[in-house]
């Protein structure tokens, strides 16, 4: 499996892609983005993907300057069992 996340943030938002593809086992991959600004969070979506795979971008809100991080936390389905999946990025602005 291969998986990656990527976030650029600005005064404008905080624009975010996720790239998870799994193997063909792999039948579901569910998740939750959130953006974080220190410890508080700014805003978080919901993803989902069908088959193998999970590709999705977006953007989601800022708070204003300052150093933030991007967590995906979210659960790989494959052959009758599951497992966590956690990626985690940052940037500043």
């Amino acid at each position: 499996m291969t998986a990656s996340v990527g976030l650029d943030v600005s005064s404008s938002g905080a624009v975010y892609s996720v790239s998870i593809i799994g193997t063909g086992s792999v039948s579901r991959i569910t998740g939750t983005l959130t953006l974080y600004k220190g410890n508080s969070t700014v805003d978080s979506v919901s993803l989902q993907g069908s088959g193998t795979s999970l590709i999705r971008g977006g953007t989601l809100n800022t708070d204003g300057p300052g150093n933030y991080r991007l967590e995906f936390a979210g659960t790989v389905y494959a052959d009758g069992g599951s497992e966590p999946l956690s990626l985690e990025i940052t940037d500043s602005y």
